[in-house]
């Protein structure tokens, strides 16, 4: 797998890696990670990949960031009341 790109966004870090049959799209915003894998055969370039990234993946995945810090603020707090943590 080797890096092929970065997309631009003013909340998240989004690296863009390839494969033979496949782009790799991480997007990461402080402790929280999500990564898509996308045939080629449904965006085959990396230009189709920045679109579909812009218009529809990086809206959804802040909303998925959102709930994913909640639960590890929840799971912070909970470490927290127990004794010996």
């Amino acid at each position: 797998m080797r890096w092929v790109s970065q997309i631009e966004h003013e909340a998240l870090q989004i690296n863009v890696y390839a494969t033979e049959q496949r782009f790799v799209v991480k997007f990461e915003a402080g402790p929280m990670e999500q990564t898509y894998k996308i045939k080629k055969d449904v965006y085959p370039t990396l230009e189709s990949i920045e679109i579909v990234v812009r218009e529809v993946l990086a809206g959804e995945v802040m909303i998925h960031f959102e709930s994913m810090f909640q639960t590890l603020v929840k799971a912070v707090e909970h470490a927290k009341q127990k004794p010996g943590s």
